[in-house]
C-alpha cells in the first residue's frame, strides 16, 4: 500500500488532475487534424475528405486534446456497411511526436470501437 499517490510522467503534457479528452470532431477541429495528418504521415488528406468521414460516420471519429484544448491527435473510422457483413476500420490515426508512448492511440482506438 502506498501512503503518496505516483508521481506522473515528466514527459506527459497532461497534468494529473487534467486528464486528456476524446471528445468527436467539431467542424473547428478539422484544420488542426489534418495538420497532425501532414506532420505525423506519409499518405495525406485533403479537406474534403475529413469532411466526408465526419459526415458519413460522426459517431466513429474522435480527437485527443491536451488540458490546453489542442488537438494532438485523432483517428478516424468508418463501416463497410455495402459487406456482406457490415464491419468498421480505422482509416487514419495519428499522434503527434510529442505526445507519443502515453497511449493516447490506444484510447482513440477504444473510443472509434465503443
Amino acid at each position: 500500500m502506498h501512503l503518496f499517490p505516483p508521481l506522473p510522467d515528466p514527459r506527459s503534457p497532461f497534468l494529473p488532475h487534467s486528464p486528456p479528452s476524446f471528445p468527436p470532431p467539431q467542424v473547428d477541429d478539422l484544420i488542426n487534424m489534418q495538420n497532425a495528418n501532414l506532420h505525423c504521415l506519409p499518405e495525406n488528406y485533403q479537406m474534403k475528405y475529413y469532411l466526408y468521414h465526419g459526415l458519413s460516420w460522426p459517431q466513429l471519429s474522435y480527437v485527443a486534446e491536451d488540458h490546453k484544448g489542442r488537438i494532438v491527435g485523432y483517428v478516424l473510422a468508418k463501416m463497410e456497411e455495402d459487406a456482406a457483413e457490415p464491419h468498421g476500420h480505422i482509416t487514419s490515426l495519428a499522434v503527434l511526436r510529442s505526445h507519443r508512448r502515453l497511449g493516447l492511440a490506444n484510447k482513440l482506438m477504444d473510443q472509434s470501437r465503443n
